[in-house]
């Protein structure tokens, strides 16, 4: 009886490798991990949103959950968005800093400019 469990589960997962392009054994690792608890039809869904958006849900750029109601959510992560930035022919990159207590920080959010100058006793850490 459990044989059988095995095989057909091993055969579902087949179908959805071949429909979405992923190994067995991939489908396989995503359905006990990545999309654990969904249906069969649920993850052949999410792994083909991963297909079309381009998004590895390996690498932890995309990933689904169901809720309370058991309603299927599928999220692209913050690896997810800069994935598909990296794409686009107009992104010129990110700069990113940190913020201590005694540095000099101002941010204009209106116009994007952002003046930031600091010593060396910074203080703690604060953003």
């Amino acid at each position: 009886m459990e044989e059988n469990k095995v095989e057909t589960a091993l055969v579902i997962n087949q179908k959805i490798a071949t429909m979405t392009g992923y190994t067995r054994e991939e489908v396989g690792v995503v359905k006990n991990t990545i999309a654990k608890g969904t249906t069969d039809t649920e993850l052949a869904y999410f792994l083909n949103v991963c297909k079309a958006v381009k998004l590895n849900p390996f690498l932890k750029q995309i990933w689904c959950f169901k809720d309370k109601r058991g309603n299927l959510l599928i999220f692209a992560g913050r690896d997810g968005y800069l994935e598909i930035a990296q794409r686009d022919t107009r992104w010129t990159g990110m700069a990113s800093s940190y913020v201590c207590e005694k540095d000099k920080f101002e941010m204009n959010v209106t116009d994007g400019t952002v003046s930031h100058s600091y010593g060396i006793d910074r203080g703690k850490l604060i953003g």
